[in-house]
């Protein structure tokens, strides 16, 4: 239809995904008990349709860079050019991970770092 306001009042690109019906109680009760699921396999669509990594949300821990010359490469993504970089010794925050890979943080970037040269503080 084109009468609902959630398509009407738009004003950005979106998408309505109707899962269930809220003002079925039924429908309502099983959205609640599956919203963690939802959400996830939302996310992992959007992930896979926009060929990006589906990273799942971790407790945040610290670690060390690692290398043995140099600094390691921040990346905005596994394999793409670096956006900045983390000296040897250096602390980082890690996000995340992904076939390899650790989403981090350090100073003022957050991106992937190949995880042989990460050792967690555990």
């Amino acid at each position: 239809t084109t009468s609902l306001g959630e398509v009407t009042r738009t004003r950005a690109p979106s998408v309505l995904i109707e899962f269930a019906y809220h003002d079925n109680p039924m429908d309502a009760e099983w959205i609640r008990n599956h919203i963690d699921e939802i959400a996830r396999n939302v996310v992992l669509s959007l992930t896979e349709y926009f060929k990006i990594p589906f990273v799942e949300p971790q407790p945040i821990q610290t670690a060390t860079v690692e290398v043995s010359s140099g600094n390691l490469n921040i990346r905005s993504l596994p394999f793409r050019a670096f956006i900045g970089k983390a000296p040897n010794g250096a602390q980082v925050f890690v996000l995340g991970q992904y076939d390899g890979w650790y989403v981090v943080r350090y100073d003022q970037y957050e991106g992937y770092v190949s995880g042989d040269y990460i050792v967690l503080n555990y």
